[in-house]
């Protein structure tokens, strides 16, 4: 999507932006039991969700320079194609260890 970039730069923007990915998803696991209870637990769980949308949206808005739209077009089609990879990346790790453990 950013051709006129170079592989590295890439490769440094995206291991930062997994990196906070990881920090907000750890502050959101104390929540996780308690957030179909607790409407507090719930409403910081989706505060810490949006807040990692709004990151990602401003560093690239940040880093690649470009307008809002093209941005969020740009961010919409990473984020698919990041959950699509990774449900398919999971379901293979799946299929594969129930595959190795002899359950079908």
């Amino acid at each position: 999507l950013y051709p006129d970039r170079l592989f590295v730069d890439h490769l440094i923007f995206s291991l930062h932006i997994q990196a906070i990915g990881f920090i907000v998803t750890g502050l959101m696991l104390p929540f996780e039991e308690s957030a179909s209870s607790m409407v507090l637990a719930l409403m910081v769980q989706l505060l810490l969700t949006f807040y990692l949308a709004w990151y990602l949206y401003r560093s690239m808005r940040t880093v690649y320079k470009q307008s809002a739209l093209r941005t969020s077009g740009k961010m919409f089609l990473l984020v698919l194609l990041y959950s699509v990879g990774a449900a398919v990346s999971t379901e293979l790790i799946v299929r594969g260890a129930l595959s190795y453990a002899g359950v079908s």
